[in-house]
């Protein structure tokens, strides 16, 4: 505000009615809604008159900035999924400077693949104004085994399929994939007939969350079927010569 005069006295200014009076004009650094109360006092000091009947209003707007924002105290990040919503710690800097006033901050796009984004917005009744976006990456997870599918034991001939490994499962609902060459994969669990060495590959198969898994390799064996007591039986008890 400016200053005001008086004939044959002086203008003495305060913050609050009943305040302490000064004859410099009141200064104030935050933002905010201030009222100036004024009086005029003789030159002498020996008189005065009342305090105004309305004060000056004046208002300090706060400062419009563009804020630095910092995840995690980075100045870039990203995270693997994992299933749950991501929520770096917020930092904002003002000026060069750590932004210690209260502010609003929310999270979009923030569980699956994709960038994500922290919206930051200053509290009403700070010195600063501002509204600022800040994006990060949720990348890929690993998928992983809960219990990888292990070998059939003591497997031996017996002229019929046999499965060559237990079943497989998978962390978060994931579905387990298997091969016997490591290049065709399905969701069925391999088998074998014939006596032999077998090699199963097993993986978790990925999504749009996660890359598959590591492939686990199983060697398996199918033993020979050793009879005891075979039963042996003739169409005749003798034969021409």
């Amino acid at each position: 505000m400016t200053a005001g005069t008086a004939v044959n006295g002086k203008v003495m200014y305060s913050l609050e009615y009943d305040g302490t009076y000064s004859t410099v004009i009141p200064r104030e650094t935050d933002a905010g809604e201030y009222e100036v109360w004024y009086k005029v006092v003789s030159t002498d000091g020996a008189t005065e008159t009342d305090p105004c009947d309305e004060p000056v209003y004046v208002t300090i707007d706060p400062k419009e900035v563009t804020p630095i924002i910092r995840l995690e105290n980075q100045s870039s990040y990203s995270v693997a999924y994992d299933g749950s919503p991501q929520k770096p710690a917020v930092t904002v800097y003002v000026e060069s400077k750590l932004y210690t006033e209260l502010y609003a901050f929310s999270y979009t796009n923030n569980i699956n693949v994709g960038t994500a984004e922290v919206t930051v917005q200053s509290a009403e009744g700070g010195n600063y104004q501002f509204l600022a976006f800040k994006t990060f990456e949720i990348t890929k997870g690993k998928a992983e085994f809960l219990s990888p599918p292990t070998a059939k034991t003591n497997l031996v001939y017996n002229g019929t399929a046999q499965k060559l490994v237990s079943v497989g499962y998978a962390k978060n609902n994931g579905v387990v994939l298997y091969s016997l060459d490591n290049s065709a994969y399905t969701t069925t669990v391999p088998t074998g007939i014939n006596r032999d060495s077998y090699t199963v590959f097993a993986k978790v198969q990925g999504n749009n969350n996660y890359e598959e898994s590591d492939v686990v390799v199983i060697p398996v064996e199918i033993g020979v079927n050793t009879v005891q007591n075979p039963t042996v039986s003739l169409p005749s008890s003798s034969f021409p010569y």
